[in-house]
């Protein structure tokens, strides 16, 4: 998982999984957007809430992207509790 903070033309910032980067596209999957709360705090929202479930990646226009960094340490842990896979040992073990 490749965790990065994005920040679009439009000043949205996008927290998502960067699977590949082209000369022209980023593809990201999961991406969320933060959004502002009161008392100094940010939520978190589907960024692409219109699209097919089916479709797990999202091609964006670099032309659109302002720039692509790091996220906060805990804005990456938290990103990766929610979206991250939990592998399950394949023995079981004996009790």
């Amino acid at each position: 998982m490749s965790i990065k903070y994005l920040r679009i033309i439009g000043g949205e910032n996008i927290v998502a999984d960067l699977v590949e980067d082209n000369s022209d596209t980023v593809v990201v999957t999961n991406p969320i957007v933060a959004i502002p709360t009161s008392e100094s705090q940010i939520a978190f929202a589907p960024w692409a809430s219109l699209q097919d479930p089916g479709e797990t990646k999202i091609a964006i226009d670099k032309r659109h992207i302002i720039f692509i960094t790091e996220c906060a340490p805990q804005i990456a842990d938290q990103y990766a509790s929610m979206f991250g896979t939990i592998i399950a040992p394949s023995k079981q073990l004996i009790l």
